[in-house]
């Protein structure tokens, strides 16, 4: 006697089943390719811009200002020098013609040391551009290189109600010395602890 093979076929149900779902995956990997993840897209999470200047290293840079005419902008944001020689960072308004601003501000960095503009006061009293507003700055490291960036102007409000500028006579920039110990603001990178995980 011979063998009996017994063929099962599917019955429609569970075909037409298979046939659906082929369909929803085809669908669904479809809403990939239309729309990647986005935490695969670069983007900055702040209100400011990066920038890059030799070994320094700036974040979240941006201007803030009172809304005042007249009244300039304070430098916000942070620096750090990546290095392991003395900075000297200097950044300079540039006008429509790409010439820089002899008023700026300047820094000076220590080897891996790194700084919150902000609490420094930076003044630049010869920006006069409105909150909204983006400003071309001239940023020099000094040694290093130079990188021309846009700066937002930001209202001082919010978080940034305490950006202000220190009281002093217009037009003149305002200069950071080191004194040899570090200020609250200046903290050093390598010494900092490792955050926890």
């Amino acid at each position: 006697m011979k063998p009996r093979v017994v063929v099962l076929r599917p019955s429609r149900r569970v075909a037409s089943a298979a046939a659906a779902g082929l369909v929803v995956l085809a669908t669904a990997s479809g809403c990939m390719v239309m729309s990647p993840v986005q935490t695969d897209e670069p983007y900055v999470p702040a209100d400011g811009v990066p920038a890059n200047a030799g070994s320094v290293a700036l974040r979240d840079l941006s201007f803030v200002s009172t809304g005042t005419t007249g009244a300039g902008v304070v430098v916000s944001g942070n620096a750090a020098n990546l290095g392991d020689q003395e900075v000297t960072l200097q950044m300079r308004p540039q006008a429509a013609d790409g010439t820089s601003s002899s008023a700026g501000v300047q820094v000076q960095l220590r080897p891996y040391q790194q700084v919150d503009l902000a609490s420094l006061a930076l003044s630049l009293p010869s920006v006069q551009a409105k909150p909204g507003a983006l400003t071309t700055v001239q940023i020099v490291a000094e040694p290093g290189g130079t990188t021309v960036t846009q700066v937002p102007i930001l209202l001082a409000s919010g978080y940034l109600a305490t950006v202000t500028p220190t009281a002093g006579p217009t037009g003149t920039p305002t200069t950071s010395q080191p004194t040899g110990e570090q200020t609250p603001a200046a903290t050093d990178i390598t010494t900092q602890p490792e955050p926890s995980r």
